[in-house]
């Protein structure tokens, strides 16, 4: 191996270790809770589905991933809705997307690590 190759992955190593380091220092805050997104209050979107609806739940911020979670009793309903596979927050709530509104309620649970 040349000099230059190696020189490279030796810098690339102590970035990653670096960068562990720091998560490992970090101590992470995780939210959870369960609610339900209901067949009432849809409004239009433009774009890739027809239909968005806003989830609010006080403890999410602007900057959060939120990870959803349907349950499995529900997983029809949300199939047949073609519900967007992502979520985009805002401070307060979560926004999700559909083509076609629910006909039942789909209940899940969402969890945010900080």
């Amino acid at each position: 191996m040349n000099k230059t190759k190696r020189k490279d992955i030796e810098a690339a190593a102590i970035e990653i270790e670096a960068n562990s380091a720091a998560y490992a220092d970090t101590k992470a805050t995780t939210l959870r809770g369960n609610t339900a997104i209901v067949t009432t209050g849809w409004g239009s979107s433009s774009g890739d589905y027809n239909y968005a609806k806003n989830i609010y739940i006080a403890e999410i911020q602007a900057t959060d991933w939120v990870e959803i979670v349907i349950d499995r009793f529900a997983h029809d309903t949300a199939s047949e809705a073609e519900l967007c596979p992502t979520v985009v927050t805002g401070n307060g709530y979560f926004t999700v997307w559909c083509n076609t509104i629910p006909t039942a309620n789909i209940p899940f649970d969402w969890r945010v690590v900080r």
